[in-house]
């Protein structure tokens, strides 16, 4: 391993999907040691978990990077935002679910020694970026360990990481990934 390589911090970096992750994953290698954390225990039915996992290991094969697969328990995450079932997309059951899953990456960082822990939550178009950075400064804060404090959009990422998901081929989906959504998606 190079000097350069040496220096560089351990960032275990949260995945909701393959798109999401794409350009992400690539432009954070330029500066981390990169390990990506697939943790979503959200995505509802298991066949669109299994999709949206397959795509995110395509990304992390294509890139070299290492894919920790968390042990997702669907009903432990429905605990976490029951009695806001019914909220609206980018409401308090959001919230939830955004530290839910932050609070998994950052308990699995500080367990395998990583200096610094993020998301891509902050690139997908209909994600609130500054309610998931205050959440993941909060949790990193109550850690004492650094969070990743990057607004994926403003960096032009959903144009870069669209781009690559069409380079790679993968799978698309059409909605956050939790039951409560997916049924406001097919009910429209």
């Amino acid at each position: 391993m190079d000097k350069e390589k040496k220096l560089m911090k351990n960032l275990l970096f949260h995945v909701c999907c393959g798109v999401c992750a794409a350009w992400p994953l690539n432009f954070l290698q330029e500066n981390y040691r990169v390990t990506a954390f697939f943790c979503n225990p959200n995505i509802y039915p298991a066949e669109e978990y299994a999709r949206r996992l397959a795509a995110a290991q395509t990304v992390s094969h294509a890139l070299g990077i290492n894919l920790i697969l968390a042990d997702d328990w669907h009903e432990d995450w429905r605990q976490s935002v029951r009695g806001r079932e019914q909220d609206p997309e980018r409401g308090e059951r959001c919230a939830l679910c955004f530290r839910y899953r932050l609070e998994k990456t950052a308990r699995l960082a500080k367990e395998k020694n990583f200096q610094i822990f993020g998301t891509t939550l902050t690139i997908g178009p209909q994600k609130d970026s500054q309610s998931i950075l205050a959440i993941g400064r909060e949790i990193g804060a109550s850690s004492n360990l650094e969070f990743l404090a990057l607004d994926l959009k403003k960096q032009g990422g959903s144009q870069k990481t669209n781009r690559l998901a069409k380079e790679y081929n993968l799978y698309r989906q059409n909605y956050c990934g939790c039951e409560f959504s997916q049924s406001r998606v097919h009910s429209s």
